[in-house]
């Protein structure tokens, strides 16, 4: 079964409809790039707030390997609230 890409429409709808500030920040997350294994073990200490990227570990990737994963500016706010999070 071929993947399909959300409509621009569908996404806005979808993260509309999140209630709550984590789970907007999750589709907005993936929307970056992030696979749903990386999301799931994410760590705040992933996160780089200062650069504005993701470090994926290795082992939570799916080819073995680290990467960078950029987020936009407009996310900051959102990622800012767990920032103080364990």
């Amino acid at each position: 079964m071929a993947k399909k890409d959300m409509a621009p429409e569908e996404y806005q709808r979808l993260l509309n409809a999140a209630k709550k500030k984590t789970h907007k920040l999750m589709f907005q997350l993936m929307a970056c790039g992030l696979r749903t294994k990386e999301l799931v073990n994410l760590k705040v200490d992933d996160i780089d707030f200062e650069r504005g990227f993701i470090l994926v570990r290795k082992e939570s990737s799916k080819n073995g390997k680290e990467r960078k994963v950029f987020y936009p500016e407009a996310i900051a706010p959102l990622l800012e609230f767990i920032k103080d999070r364990p």
